[in-house]
């Protein structure tokens, strides 16, 4: 195989190249503050610098982080969907909640039949399934799904259709909230931290 070498850069080449390595790690920096600011740091590094190999690293470290935020949303929606779904990816074994379960699609028998038919899905995932344990066990995520259990149990007891709709809307309000900076800014830790790649979509768990 012929051996590509790089050309000499001129002069003009060579401060554009150390302006592109410049950028690189002002994008690095921008990683764990501002992604899309990061992202704009290594694309202008790469018109700079199209052989910049650590510009395209940056680039492939956003992608994979946004495939994870992605996939943490599919996973938040998941929750409301059906409590009991993701504590059995997760090999736990969850009790009935003392919730009003509106429809079946969220009662504990429907998690079970649908684990049967996806669950294979999950076996050598360890990637996807460390990435759903950070998920499941973030303090944000246990609070927002603790209130909203409280809420659910609440509708079980009120049997005022005036008294539901404000429980409900409340309810509601925690189902659709999006996942915070702080969240995220954490998500980013930990994908660092365990080079992890994105699970992309969550092998047998519904959006």
């Amino acid at each position: 195989m012929k051996k590509i070498h790089r050309n000499k850069p001129s002069p003009n080449n060579e401060a554009a190249i150390s302006r592109a390595q410049d950028l690189v790690y002002d994008g690095w920096e921008l990683m764990c503050q501002d992604l899309r600011e990061a992202k704009k740091c290594f694309d202008r590094a790469v018109k700079l610098d199209p052989e910049l190999a650590d510009a395209y690293n940056g680039l492939g470290e956003i992608a994979i982080y946004r495939g994870n935020a992605r996939a943490a949303g599919k996973f938040r929606s998941t929750i409301f969907a059906n409590p009991y779904l993701i504590p059995l990816v997760l090999n736990e074994k969850p009790e009935v909640l003392p919730i009003w379960h509106s429809t079946n699609l969220r009662q504990r028998d429907y998690a079970y039949e649908y684990f049967d038919w996806y669950g294979k899905l999950w076996i050598g995932k360890e990637e996807a399934v460390r990435f759903l344990q950070f998920f499941w066990e973030d303090p944000e995520i246990q609070e927002d799904y603790e209130q909203w259990v409280g809420l659910w149990t609440k509708l079980k007891r009120l049997k005022d259709v005036n008294k539901r709709i404000p429980v409900i809307d409340l309810a509601l309000q925690i189902e659709r909230k999006k996942l915070s900076a702080k969240f995220l800014r954490r998500l980013r830790e930990f994908i660092a931290s365990r080079g992890i790649s994105a699970p992309g979509s969550a092998p047998g768990v519904k959006s």
